[in-house]
């Protein structure tokens, strides 16, 4: 496993490339019921092929460290079209 980060590594709202990536937002989870499950990415992507093939290239899931799970998942229209917009709800 060598040359894989043993963290996710970040894309910096600030360093512009947020405004062109596929990937909206990722992190890790904690409290979770399945120690499996490591964190989330979501992808704006448009197609679930799409996402599984960005996913399948982290050099994590390269090295069999980390797995791949898509699903499709339906929020409020808008919430994923504004990169670096905080979210809150009433």
């Amino acid at each position: 496993m060598a040359g894989v980060p043993r963290r996710p590594l970040a894309i910096l709202p600030w360093s512009g490339a947020l405004l062109s990536s596929p990937v909206v937002t990722n992190g890790p989870v904690s409290d979770q019921g399945d120690p499996s499950l490591r964190g989330l990415t979501f992808y704006r992507t448009g197609s679930p092929a799409r996402s599984r093939q960005l996913a399948e290239a982290d050099p994590a899931v390269r090295a069999g460290r980390l797995t791949v799970e898509i699903m499709t998942w339906y929020c409020p229209p808008g919430t994923m079209s504004q990169p670096g917009r905080a979210v809150s709800l009433p």
